[in-house]
């Protein structure tokens, strides 16, 4: 379908079987920036958000209507007309209401999930080289896991089933009877956003070797632990020793779950695992999950999961005992733990729920063209959410994928532009569980930029002289006859992050492992930990993080392309999950006297953020001395500077000779930026002048009058 109105031509959208957080693609001609917001879905209420122009062919906007179905006999669906310009565009926007769950100690309405009642785990409890959850005492922690273990078993509506890990183990278990299910976790690259405050990588206690050991990570394991890691570690990925907190708070993550199995659907078996390691919330808190085709369109119903975070009861397996380390700045891709955030021997709930395809509303007929079981191409966690993962699993018999799996792509960044620099995107492909050989498993690629094919085929696609222009998310679709996924990456302007943990300097260790190499004017300097070291530093831009000092000792250099940021005082507060975190001083900037910032990049306004110090040293005075002066810093009052006496050149203030141009006392007042001062000493002795405030920076421009002769200097 192809509509055109006042020079736009309106020739795709996707998906257009959507529910609460979708993101909906318009693919067209004639786009202009502020279009978007003319973007509307006349309906009985199908709000929209986020809408965005991405460039003349192509906006997005998000579905923000949020309201579920609680009576699977009265849906809340809603379709409407999508409008650009107040024209119909011919597409039509369904809104699929999500299917309400709680998971919670009682069960008082059919919107209850069925629980999981007992997990066994290869934690070599006392001796016994396994764990089960029927073991925990509240009131001994001897019995809280705090150790990588992997998920072996779980019990589900009385019945219990193997996951594959190690069958042989549960054998050995004495009256258990068991069930054997091969269940393995989801895979995922599709997450396009950047690690925030909230997120911490959680490991239990003893994964690095160490109890009680502070805030300072010592175990190289730990610092080389990505999102991606936490998520897949362990037998079949099952480890529920590591994870991840808040991972949907900000952004949508897509699993790749290709080639549905129509057997799997009506056999009373569960389909899908999803764990919750940590506090999940109160009645307002929820995740959204549904199964999409490949255009993202909702196959079957979504279901919306509320997880109570009550105390010990039946949605209560066990505590466990963790640390949980804050993240480094960047994209889930490359951002590593940073500390051990929330102090040592740390304690969090660990529940877990399971689902089948019928929750979703998956059916086994192929007539059911919104809900064939075959249609899904994957599986969807909502941004806006707080869901704390160590994985999530599919049933290898409800979903037998031998479609393909990708290494996420880094994304790279360009600070100064134009550039001569030249990026290459290389995906690391292969198909899920190993091949057999087959021509139907063969891989194939396709490079688009945002969703404009580039007609590219190869595994690799490269940028020559970044412009502008080539700024943007690249997708790369990996497909073979079993299914495809779609791997995203962004090229952005700016600098790839930097980290200084007080003795060294590091990009991500992926950067690395890739054989990228990042030029110093290409690197984003943040500075994590206290730093006075005798060098010159360059970078494209630079962080103090709060509670950090940072000094550029005399005669050194900071070279920086674009803006200097000094966090502010950060004050305590409680996070999503009721975890308090500490008040934080701010950070701090000292130029040593002699020491230098300089910043390159033309700007029409104060880039930089934050208060600096810088120190100046007036020395090999005399009595009566004056010393020429001008602020580096915004709001600094010249009365700052030890003084007798103080002038500035007025070119307009009538003198002495009847001609205009003359000093002009000064008893108090903010130095102007580009402006000049004399200072007469106080005395002979030296002294340093501390000036604090927000460095200049930018042009800056000062009015300049001519002066008739007879200058009176």
């Amino acid at each position: 379908m192809s509509l055109s109105f006042y020079g736009q031509t309106v020739t795709d959208v996707f998906p257009t079987r959507v529910t609460y957080q979708t993101k909906v693609t318009i693919i067209g001609s004639g786009f202009t920036s502020g279009m978007e917001n003319n973007i509307t879905i006349i309906s009985d209420d199908i709000s929209v958000t986020s809408k965005t122009w991405v460039s003349a062919t192509e906006m997005t906007f998000v579905i923000s209507r949020s309201e579920h179905t609680t009576n699977l006999s009265s849906y809340r669906d809603r379709t409407g007309d999508l409008r650009l310009n107040s024209i119909d565009t011919g597409f039509d926007i369904s809104y699929i209401a999500p299917n309400y769950k709680i998971l919670q100690n009682s069960s008082t309405s059919s919107n209850d999930v069925t629980k999981i009642t007992e997990i066994f785990t290869n934690w070599d409890y006392n001796g016994n080289g396994y764990w089960r959850s029927s073991w925990y005492n509240s009131g001994s922690q001897s019995t809280w896991p705090n150790d990588s273990h992997e998920l072996l078993a779980f019990t589900f509506d009385g019945i219990t089933y193997s996951t594959g890990v190690d069958d042989a183990l549960l054998s050995t278990i004495s009256g258990l009877t068991f069930t054997p299910q091969n269940f393995k976790a989801y895979s995922t690259n599709g997450v396009e956003g950047d690690s925030h405050s909230n997120n911490f990588i959680a490991t239990g206690d003893l994964v690095d070797g160490q109890v009680s050991e502070g805030t300072t990570i010592t175990s190289n394991f730990i610092k080389g632990l990505t999102v991606y890691d936490v998520i897949t570690d362990g037998v079949n990925g099952l480890d529920l020793g590591t994870g991840i907190t808040n991972f949907n708070e900000t952004s949508s993550v897509k699993f790749f779950s290709g080639n549905g199995q129509v057997g799997a659907v009506e056999d009373d078996v569960p389909d899908l695992i999803i764990t919750q390691i940590a506090q999940p919330g109160h009645t307002n808190n929820y995740d959204v999950y549904y199964y999409a085709d490949e255009e993202g369109n909702v196959v079957g119903r979504p279901v919306k999961l509320t997880i109570l975070d009550q105390s010990n009861g039946a949605g209560l397996l066990a505590f466990w005992r963790l640390d949980l380390y804050s993240m480094t700045d960047g994209s889930y891709a490359t951002s590593s733990p940073l500390k051990n955030a929330l102090g040592s021997n740390a304690t969090r709930p660990l529940r877990m729920a399971a689902f089948k395809l019928e929750d979703f509303g998956i059916s086994s007929d192929p007539a059911d063209v919104n809900g064939y079981v075959e249609n899904v191409n994957n599986i969807n966690l909502m941004a806006g959410g707080s869901c704390d993962i160590a994985f999530m699993a599919y049933n290898k018999s409800a979903f037998e994928i031998k479609a393909p799996v990708a290494d996420a792509l880094l994304p790279r960044y360009v600070c100064r532009l134009p550039s001569t620099t030249d990026i290459t995107f290389s995906v690391s492909a292969d198909v899920d569980g190993g091949g057999t050989g087959s021509s139907s498993e063969t891989l194939s690629y396709e490079w688009s930029k945002y969703n404009e094919d580039l007609s590219v085929s190869g595994t690799s696609l490269t940028i020559n002289n970044v412009e502008e222009d080539d700024l943007a998310t690249y997708n790369v679709r990996v497909y073979n006859d079993f299914g495809s996924i779609i791997v995203p990456v962004t090229l952005a302007q700016g600098g790839t992050p930097t980290a200084w943990d007080g003795t060294s300097w590091s990009v991500p260790s992926a950067y690395s492992s890739a054989g990228i190499t990042i030029n110093d004017e290409d690197k984003s300097l943040i500075f994590y930990d206290d730093y006075n070291k005798a060098l010159d530093l360059e970078g494209c831009d630079c962080t103090v993080k709060a509670g950090t000092n940072v000094v550029i000792p005399s005669g050194q250099t900071l070279k920086l392309y674009d803006d200097l940021i000094v966090e502010p005082y950060q004050a305590a507060y409680t996070d999503s999950d009721g975890n308090t975190i500490s008040a934080v001083s701010a950070g701090s900037f000292t130029l040593k006297n002699n020491a230098s910032l300089v910043q390159i990049k033309d700007t029409e306004g104060n880039i930089n953020e934050g208060v600096i110090n810088i120190e100046r040293l007036a020395d090999n005075l005399h009595a009566s001395d004056y010393v020429y002066w001008s602020s580096p810093v915004e709001d600094f009052y010249v009365t700052g500077i030890p003084n007798s006496r103080i002038y500035k050149w007025d070119p307009t203030e009538a003198n002495a000779k009847g001609t205009t141009g003359d000093w002009v006392y000064v008893s108090s007042e903010i130095m102007g930026a580009g402006e000049g001062y004399i200072v007469r000493v106080p005395s002979a002795s030296s002294f340093t002048t501390s000036f604090n405030g927000r460095p200049n920076n930018a042009t800056i421009d000062v009015a300049v009058k001519k002066v008739y002769r007879n200058y009176a200097c």
